[in-house]
Protein backbone atom coordinates (compact mmCIF):
# COMPACT_ATOMS: atom_id res chain seq x y z
CA UNK A 1 0.00 0.00 0.00
CA UNK A 2 2.91 2.56 0.46
CA UNK A 3 4.62 1.62 -2.54
CA UNK A 4 1.39 2.65 -4.26
CA UNK A 5 1.36 5.54 -2.45
CA UNK A 6 4.80 6.63 -2.94
CA UNK A 7 4.51 6.06 -6.82
CA UNK A 8 1.50 8.29 -6.91
CA UNK A 9 3.07 10.75 -5.19
CA UNK A 10 6.28 10.59 -7.71
CA UNK A 11 4.24 10.48 -10.78
CA UNK A 12 1.36 13.06 -10.18
CA UNK A 13 1.64 15.14 -7.24
CA UNK A 14 5.22 16.13 -7.36
CA UNK A 15 5.67 17.04 -10.99
CA UNK A 16 2.68 19.09 -10.41
CA UNK A 17 3.96 21.18 -7.11
CA UNK A 18 6.88 21.64 -9.02
CA UNK A 19 4.80 22.98 -12.24
CA UNK A 20 3.31 25.52 -9.65
CA UNK A 21 6.33 26.25 -8.19
CA UNK A 22 7.90 27.49 -11.54
CA UNK A 23 4.95 29.54 -12.41
CA UNK A 24 4.77 31.49 -9.33
CA UNK A 25 8.36 31.99 -9.11
CA UNK A 26 8.40 33.19 -13.10
CA UNK A 27 5.41 35.45 -12.08
CA UNK A 28 7.71 36.90 -9.28
CA UNK A 29 10.17 37.72 -11.65
CA UNK A 30 7.86 39.64 -13.87
CA UNK A 31 6.68 41.46 -11.64
CA UNK A 32 9.61 42.65 -9.89
CA UNK A 33 11.06 43.51 -13.25
CA UNK A 34 7.99 45.68 -13.85
CA UNK A 35 8.70 47.58 -10.58
CA UNK A 36 11.64 50.03 -10.51
CA UNK A 37 13.91 50.89 -13.14
CA UNK A 38 17.28 52.25 -12.28
CA UNK A 39 17.18 55.69 -14.27
CA UNK A 40 19.78 56.53 -16.86
CA UNK A 41 22.73 58.55 -16.54
CA UNK A 42 22.75 62.54 -17.85
CA UNK A 43 24.41 62.29 -21.71
CA UNK A 44 25.44 65.82 -21.19
CA UNK A 45 27.04 65.59 -17.98
CA UNK A 46 30.18 67.08 -17.52
CA UNK A 47 33.30 66.26 -15.76
CA UNK A 48 35.06 68.61 -13.12
CA UNK A 49 33.78 72.01 -11.82
CA UNK A 50 31.29 74.11 -14.16
CA UNK A 51 32.61 77.92 -14.77
CA UNK A 52 30.19 79.85 -13.33
CA UNK A 53 31.00 82.46 -10.27
CA UNK A 54 28.87 81.39 -6.97
CA UNK A 55 26.39 84.07 -6.80
CA UNK A 56 25.69 83.78 -10.68
CA UNK A 57 21.66 82.94 -10.83
CA UNK A 58 21.82 82.28 -7.46
CA UNK A 59 24.96 79.33 -7.89
CA UNK A 60 25.73 78.29 -4.24
CA UNK A 61 26.30 74.97 -2.14
CA UNK A 62 24.26 73.39 0.08
CA UNK A 63 25.42 70.26 1.95
CA UNK A 64 22.97 67.45 2.60
CA UNK A 65 22.05 65.98 5.92
CA UNK A 66 25.19 63.23 5.69
CA UNK A 67 27.31 66.13 5.00
CA UNK A 68 27.18 65.69 0.94
CA UNK A 69 27.95 68.91 -0.73
CA UNK A 70 26.15 70.09 -3.80
CA UNK A 71 25.72 73.25 -6.01
CA UNK A 72 23.24 74.62 -8.17
CA UNK A 73 21.27 77.43 -9.38
CA UNK A 74 18.66 78.74 -7.18
CA UNK A 75 17.54 81.33 -9.50
CA UNK A 76 18.62 80.24 -13.00
CA UNK A 77 18.55 81.64 -16.32
CA UNK A 78 15.34 79.56 -18.25
CA UNK A 79 13.80 79.29 -22.02
CA UNK A 80 10.78 77.33 -22.58
CA UNK A 81 12.46 74.16 -23.24
CA UNK A 82 15.99 74.65 -20.83
CA UNK A 83 17.20 75.52 -17.45
CA UNK A 84 20.44 76.02 -16.78
CA UNK A 85 20.59 74.86 -13.30
CA UNK A 86 24.66 74.25 -13.22
CA UNK A 87 23.87 71.42 -10.83
CA UNK A 88 27.22 69.57 -9.33
CA UNK A 89 27.92 66.47 -7.68
CA UNK A 90 31.44 67.25 -5.58
CA UNK A 91 34.08 64.97 -5.98
CA UNK A 92 34.68 62.98 -2.77
CA UNK A 93 30.57 63.14 -2.35
CA UNK A 94 29.56 59.45 -1.66
CA UNK A 95 26.72 58.98 -3.95
CA UNK A 96 24.78 60.12 -7.04
CA UNK A 97 22.16 62.63 -7.84
CA UNK A 98 19.01 63.16 -10.14
CA UNK A 99 16.99 66.59 -10.47
CA UNK A 100 13.53 66.54 -11.39
CA UNK A 101 11.77 69.68 -12.01
CA UNK A 102 7.78 69.40 -11.59
CA UNK A 103 5.21 72.21 -11.83
CA UNK A 104 3.48 73.23 -9.35
CA UNK A 105 0.44 70.42 -9.81
CA UNK A 106 3.56 67.80 -9.13
CA UNK A 107 3.71 66.47 -13.34
CA UNK A 108 7.18 66.16 -13.65
CA UNK A 109 8.77 68.55 -16.91
CA UNK A 110 12.17 67.03 -16.85
CA UNK A 111 14.51 65.27 -15.34
CA UNK A 112 18.51 65.38 -15.48
CA UNK A 113 19.79 61.97 -15.41
CA UNK A 114 22.14 60.62 -12.58
CA UNK A 115 25.50 62.72 -12.14
CA UNK A 116 28.08 60.82 -10.59
CA UNK A 117 30.94 62.45 -8.14
CA UNK A 118 32.83 65.19 -9.71
CA UNK A 119 29.82 65.67 -12.55
CA UNK A 120 27.91 68.28 -13.15
CA UNK A 121 25.36 69.47 -15.83
CA UNK A 122 25.23 72.95 -17.09
CA UNK A 123 21.36 72.70 -18.83
CA UNK A 124 18.81 70.33 -18.09
CA UNK A 125 16.54 70.16 -21.44
CA UNK A 126 12.63 69.55 -20.17
CA UNK A 127 10.64 67.32 -21.72
CA UNK A 128 7.28 69.64 -21.89
CA UNK A 129 8.21 73.32 -22.02
CA UNK A 130 7.81 75.99 -18.93
CA UNK A 131 5.12 79.13 -19.89
CA UNK A 132 6.38 82.67 -21.13
CA UNK A 133 5.99 84.48 -17.54
CA UNK A 134 6.93 83.29 -14.29
CA UNK A 135 6.71 79.25 -13.47
CA UNK A 136 6.38 77.83 -9.64
CA UNK A 137 8.63 74.71 -10.04
CA UNK A 138 9.20 72.16 -7.53
CA UNK A 139 12.73 70.43 -7.69
CA UNK A 140 13.62 67.02 -5.98
CA UNK A 141 16.89 66.08 -5.54
CA UNK A 142 17.46 62.47 -4.94
CA UNK A 143 20.45 61.40 -3.97
CA UNK A 144 21.52 57.08 -4.48
CA UNK A 145 23.91 54.78 -3.30
CA UNK A 146 26.41 54.64 -6.01
CA UNK A 147 25.83 51.41 -8.01
CA UNK A 148 22.95 50.65 -5.93
CA UNK A 149 20.30 52.63 -6.85
CA UNK A 150 18.99 52.75 -2.68
CA UNK A 151 17.85 56.25 -1.82
CA UNK A 152 19.84 58.47 0.55
CA UNK A 153 17.28 60.47 0.58
CA UNK A 154 15.48 63.57 -1.21
CA UNK A 155 15.81 67.42 -0.64
CA UNK A 156 12.73 68.92 -2.11
CA UNK A 157 13.16 73.21 -2.90
CA UNK A 158 10.67 75.55 -4.52
CA UNK A 159 11.45 77.77 -6.93
CA UNK A 160 9.94 80.33 -9.50
CA UNK A 161 11.59 80.43 -12.54
CA UNK A 162 10.60 83.51 -14.58
CA UNK A 163 11.11 82.66 -19.11
CA UNK A 164 11.07 85.88 -21.13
Amino acid sequence: MKNINKNRFLKYILPNVLTLCLIISCICVYFYKLGYHAPGFAPEAQTGVPEIAEGTYGYCPFTTADGSKIKMCGSPNATENTIDFYLTNEEGNDMWILLEVCNENDETLGNSGVLKQGQFLQTLKLDKKLNIGENKLKLKLRTFVPEEYYSKGTVNLETTITVK
